[in-house]
């Protein structure tokens, strides 16, 4: 169904209009929720062609993220590592019944990590940021701090791999000593049940959301391409915030 009315949306038997940004003090400053992040406006590959020294390519979204972990030689972008600077644990759930792409914990907080590039650059993809946030949603309830939902861990102890995709193969706890999936389930849970902890969900979008582009948007008559999107951070942002988490998106400054 296509409203007639160019802010209207409708999703699941509802009409929604869409929140417009703004920056004014004391109104509700919707994209303050991304972080401009340098590394990630030319970064085109979630994972990259090959395993390079047992990691993924470092100009990847995966190889950036895994960088985050203290034993990696490699520097995480500082936007990401100013919030994790030091964890402790660091997984890789990708391929399979997945938590995210990755899981980061780091004392009380805890972070559900979930990736997406475009192949050729733009400013402003509705279509990325809506699968990546999909992802996000769909993987919620593992980030319900009052309920355990069963998850399958068998998988996080055996090498990650993606042929023909990917070429090698690598570990996937990049940062930790558990020694099975169901340690390290238990791990993530400790935190996520946790009546203080900061449970977050990180968005990290490879040229495909450019901060600056969208803050020219928030104007009286965005472009239809604009109002998706800020649709879709409100929905995202909701969701999350349900579950008393935060939403953080990296993207292109």
């Amino acid at each position: 169904m296509v409203p007639r009315e160019r802010t209207a949306i409708y999703a699941r038997g509802s009409f929604f209009k869409p929140i417009i940004p703004t920056s004014r003090v004391g109104s509700f400053r919707l994209l303050d929720v991304l972080h401009p992040t340098e590394e990630l406006k030319e970064a085109g590959s979630e994972k990259g062609a090959a395993i390079l020294n047992d990691d993924w390519d470092p100009a990847s979204l995966f190889g950036m993220i895994s960088a985050l972990a203290p034993s990696c030689a490699r520097q995480a972008p500082a936007e990401m590592s100013a919030i994790l600077s030091s964890p402790e644990f660091v997984l890789c759930t990708d391929l399979g019944p997945e938590v995210a792409d990755f899981v980061a914990t780091q004392g009380s907080r805890v972070a559900f990590i979930h990736a997406k590039a475009a192949s050729t650059a733009r400013l402003c993809s509705a279509s990325a940021l809506h699968d990546v946030a999909s992802q996000a949603i769909k993987n919620l309830p593992h980030l319900q701090p009052l309920a355990d939902v069963g998850m399958q861990t068998g998988y996080w102890t055996r090498a990650w791999s993606a042929p023909p995709h990917v070429t090698g193969a690598t570990r996937r706890l990049r940062e930790g000593n558990l020694s099975s999936g169901h340690e390290m389930w238990r791990h993530i849970r400790k935190v996520v049940a946790a009546p203080d902890s900061e449970r977050e969900v990180w968005l990290v979008l490879g040229q495909s959301l450019s901060k600056e582009a969208l803050e020219k948007q928030v104007k009286p008559r965005p472009e239809a391409q604009a109002i998706q999107i800020f649709s879709l951070l409100q929905t995202t942002w909701a969701a999350v915030s349900q579950l008393g988490g935060r939403l953080r998106i990296f993207c292109s400054p």
